[in-house]
Order: structure tokens, then C-alpha cells, then sequence
């Protein structure tokens, strides 16, 4: 069996976007829908605000932000059920944006694919 490791950053040449412009693109579309009901903060504003605060870091890329909750839910044994809850919430929307993501590049991906099939002849040798 053969394999070949690359990084996250093979999917950049296809229309992905890297870590950080992705988290860009996150922070964007939650810290605009905050008041709407994307979010159940379950009236508790100490999470909220704590989640607003690491979110609008720039220096967090969205995997950072994702972490810091679930520490936050470890170390919280009081509010878990409601931090659990936004965590799984941010995921969801992770999740919607890397789909839309990829659907907005699949034209694209599908012109790029041809250039990687010379991998798998690198493969072979």
C-alpha cells in the first residue's frame, strides 16, 4: 500500500480557503447574526460575551475559538449543558460554510482535479 501526505493547504489550489481566511469568513457571518435565534446563549450574558470576545479575536483562527469553549466546558461544570450547546451551535455553522464553500468552487475543482492525477503517477513510481 502507497500513500502520499499533504497538507491542508492542497485544498487552497482548488478554491478552499486557509485556516485564517475561513475564520475571517466566520466571524463575519455569526457576529452579524448574533441577535438573531443562529445562537441560544439561554439568556446567560457572561457566555455570551465571552464568545462574542474570542470570536472577534483576529489573532484566533476558528479552531482556536472552538478549543477555548470546550475548555471552558471542562472547567465549567455549572454551565456545560449550556456551553456544549453553543459549541455544537458554532460547529453547525463551520460546517454550513465549509459546504457552501465547496459548492461555490465545484466548477472550479472540477477543472483543477485533471492537474492532480500526475500525483498518483508520483505514487506509482
Amino acid at each position: 500500500m502507497k500513500g502520499l501526505f499533504i497538507g491542508a493547504g492542497a485544498s487552497y489550489e482548488v478554491g478552499m480557503p486557509l485556516v485564517w481566511e475561513f475564520s475571517q469568513t466566520l466571524r463575519e457571518n455569526v457576529l452579524k447574526r448574533l441577535e438573531t435565534k443562529l445562537f441560544n446563549f439561554d439568556k446567560d450574558e457572561e457566555l455570551k460575551k465571552y464568545f462574542v470576545e474570542i470570536l472577534s479575536n483576529e489573532e484566533l483562527h476558528y479552531e482556536q475559538v472552538v478549543g477555548l469553549l470546550e475548555k471552558r466546558n471542562l472547567n465549567d461544570k455549572s454551565n456545560s449543558q449550556r456551553t456544549h450547546g453553543v459549541i455544537i451551535q458554532l460547529i453547525e455553522c463551520i460546517q454550513l460554510l465549509l459546504l457552501e464553500e465547496q459548492a461555490n468552487t465545484l466548477k472550479f475543482l472540477s477543472e483543477r482535479i485533471k492537474d492532480y492525477y500526475g500525483i498518483k503517477s508520483l505514487i506509482n513510481k
